[in-house]
């Protein structure tokens, strides 16, 4: 039997098709925005590329629950909310509501995701003040504290208006806690997950004090006002993850 001169073509429209199917695939991401100034055990760099990490571990569940490819752009704090505004990223995670004077709608927000604890932090020879072993930020005066540029602290914020405390920004919560080390610093304020990574790499009589905690957050991931994949694929794809077997089982080996 004689094949048909038409079979190459449909063999040529057969193969485009498939590629064209393939390319749409591929090209379905999620931007994620990589906040600069996450430290171990959060994000976790290496030849200048995102390898590891809490917030790592977490984006790439979304992702593979999305079925699309997670992609990271690196920010420094002041630039998230501007990226978040003009759909340069698609989602933003570990945020609270809290943290904004202007809260974004609620559908824009994903289930909690994971609790962090703001804890103060000083030297291993801070004297005071000190009341039943924590700071008495009401007999502070001028005492410097390390925090993050941008960052918000809602809960030292009177005490930094009143100048019991006073503001040392740094890059990072890592450099944070590094100038406080090398006291810089009379204290420092830093999340409690950052704080217990950054004391394992010191030596018992060198690590850092945690005194006490001023916050605690409930934080959520937030979708940008323009998203490249449906906001009802992208937040269905949180909050399974929020919900996950798999998911906890990724917070308790960081506790």
């Amino acid at each position: 039997m004689r094949p048909s001169r038409s079979w190459p073509l449909r063999l040529c429209a057969c193969l485009l098709l498939l590629c064209l199917g393939a390319a749409a695939q591929a090209a379905e991401q999620i931007r994620f925005a990589l906040g600069q100034a996450w430290a171990p055990p959060f994000s976790l760099v290496q030849d200048g590329e995102l390898r590891g990490g809490l917030l790592y571990e977490l984006m790439e569940q979304i992702a593979r629950e999305a079925k699309a490819e997670a992609v990271y752009i690196p920010l420094p704090p002041r630039r998230v909310d501007a990226a978040l505004a003009e759909g340069k990223i698609d989602m933003h995670c570990f945020v609270s509501p809290r943290w904004f004077a202007k809260v974004p709608p609620a559908a824009r927000w994903s289930l909690p995701l994971l609790a962090l604890d703001d804890v103060l932090l000083a030297g291993p020879t801070f004297a005071g003040p000190l009341k039943n072993g924590q700071v008495d930020l009401e007999a502070a005066r001028q005492l410097s504290l390390g925090v993050v540029v941008d960052y918000h602290y809602p809960s030292l914020a009177p005490w930094l208006a009143k100048g019991h405390l006073q503001a040392d920004e740094a890059p990072t919560q890592e450099s944070v806690l590094e100038k406080l080390l090398r006291g810089r610093t009379a204290l420092a304020v830093a999340n409690r997950y950052t704080a217990v990574a950054f004391n394992k790499s010191l030596p018992a009589d060198k690590q850092l004090r945690v005194l006490q905690t001023v916050d605690s957050v409930s934080t959520h991931c937030l979708l940008a006002e323009r998203t490249q994949l449906s906001a009802e694929r992208l937040l269905g794809a949180v909050n399974r993850v929020a919900k996950s077997a798999a998911w906890r089982d990724t917070q308790a080996r960081y506790r």
